[in-house]
């Protein structure tokens, strides 16, 4: 029982047909893969959050509550650092939405070398929807 050259042939062909496709199913997951870590990575914004800090006189959630307004909150960041924010910035609140940054004021850095920065913007903020533990975002 011996196979023909014809028979042969028409089951290489199968096997190597086979093969291919195999292999552009994994090209094509590949590429699938690759263009959804792309998007996930654009979708991603660079983001700062209100200190964790609130007293019974003037501090909520990390926003200033004084003189009638709460358009300033503060952010801890590392000594040394760029500042991550600076004055005509526009960054977004979860509550309050996007605001215009129009000061910036870096304290000196603690014995950790972690410093305040206070920053004041064009909008009264609400210390439970903008404050800690909500995200606030550069940009629009």
């Amino acid at each position: 029982m011996g196979l023909t050259m014809k028979t042969f042939r028409s089951i290489i062909l199968t096997i190597l047909i086979a093969g291919i496709a195999a292999c552009n199913d994994s090209n094509n997951e590949a590429k699938q893969n690759t263009n959804t870590s792309t998007v996930q990575i654009k979708n991603i914004r660079q983001f700062i959050v209100a200190n964790n800090f609130s007293n019974d006189a003037e501090w909520k959630n990390g926003i200033l509550q004084k003189d009638g307004r709460s358009n300033t909150f503060y952010f801890l960041q590392e000594s040394g650092a760029p500042l991550k924010i600076k004055i005509g910035d526009i960054i977004s609140f979860t509550k309050t939405g996007n605001v215009t940054v129009q000061k910036v004021a870096p304290s000196a850095p603690n014995q950790n070398g972690i410093i305040n920065v206070f920053v004041t913007v064009d909008k009264d903020l609400d210390p439970t929807g903008d404050g800690y533990p909500n995200k606030i975002h550069f940009g629009q």
